[in-house]
């Protein structure tokens, strides 16, 4: 039931979470170029989402829909540079479903995700030649989801997931 609780909390957190940019000085980290190359088309395709779909246009085919799919390929790499990506797109809005799939993922990869989960903690991720700093979440927000997410992977909390695998990810 504690479980239940925490997931649910956590889902309410990333629905309600603000859309407003990163406020207040945070260092940066860059990003390695194997997580920047996972992560490029998954942030590209949200900012582009942005622009070209309107706020409840996900349709399949659209920019949005485009990059949930993309994600999702992110969340079914189980390399170090998939598990870094996961991380890493913590600090950015990436929707209410795809961020709480994402979130689940990192809680069930379990503890080989928490030296990731402190280093973006307190740092906010920099990918070369790119910038993204109108999906950041507000500082408040993502440094709330590390701290829970940790709690959870420390606690051993495992959630099931219902997220059918991105085609051709497999």
């Amino acid at each position: 039931m504690a479980r239940s609780i925490c997931v649910a909390l956590l889902a309410l957190l990333i629905l309600f979470a603000g859309r407003l940019p990163l406020t207040g000085q945070m260092e940066t980290v860059t990003v390695p170029p194997s997580a920047t190359k996972l992560l490029i088309p998954v942030l590209d395709a949200y900012k582009k989402g942005r622009i070209d779909d309107s706020q409840d246009k996900e349709q399949r085919g659209g920019s949005l829909w485009n990059a949930a799919v993309m994600a999702g390929k992110v969340m079914d790499n189980k390399t170090p540079a998939g598990d870094e990506a996961l991380v890493v797109l913590l600090h950015y809005y990436i929707g209410e479903a795809t961020g709480e799939d994402n979130t689940i993922e990192i809680i069930d990869r379990g503890k080989k995700m928490l030296p990731y989960l402190r280093k973006y903690q307190t740092h906010t991720p920099q990918i070369p030649d790119r910038d993204y700093r109108e999906l950041l979440l507000e500082r408040k927000t993502s440094q709330t989801s590390f701290r829970e997410i940790i709690a959870a992977i420390e606690r051993g909390d495992k959630v099931e997931n219902d997220r059918v695998p991105a085609p051709d990810s497999r």
